[in-house]
């Protein structure tokens, strides 16, 4: 059975965090296409995965990372790092745009059959309504 988690660093301009999490593909999955083929991160579940993690130096994430790995007994992926040439308040400004597509895509699809995976999503509308208010 896969565990699906790794340890995963991001190194932005201004800061990294560090985050144990399970399915990371998750990163590049958007609401606005319903799709994960963009080549980039979308910034809202960056933001999402990411928001209650501590800011810290590189140094401290790695450090960080290392104590995490030694806790964990299953570790499917190991540590990996994300690098984007922003800071955190840019990113988060950027989800905020993105989030607001995201609501717009989730709530205008009008079928039954959309009406009922909607309120499967209501979950995700609430993060997004999260993301921004950040």
């Amino acid at each position: 059975m896969s565990s699906d988690n790794g340890i995963y660093i991001l190194n932005l301009k201004d800061q990294s965090r560090v985050i144990h999490a399970q399915a990371i593909e998750n990163l590049w999955w958007s609401f606005v296409t319903f799709d994960s083929d963009s080549d980039e991160m979308i910034p809202t579940r960056v933001v999402d995965y990411y928001r209650n993690a501590a800011p810290m130096t590189r140094r401290e994430a790695q450090n960080t990372a290392f104590k995490m790995e030694e806790d964990c007994t299953i570790l499917e992926y190991g540590i990996s790092t994300f690098n984007i040439d922003k800071t955190w308040d840019e990113l988060v400004e950027r989800a905020k745009r993105v989030a607001s597509l995201e609501i717009k895509t989730i709530t205008s699809r009008p079928t039954e059959e959309w009406k009922r995976k909607y309120d499967w999503f209501s979950d995700e509308i609430k993060i997004l309504e999260e993301i921004l208010k950040m």
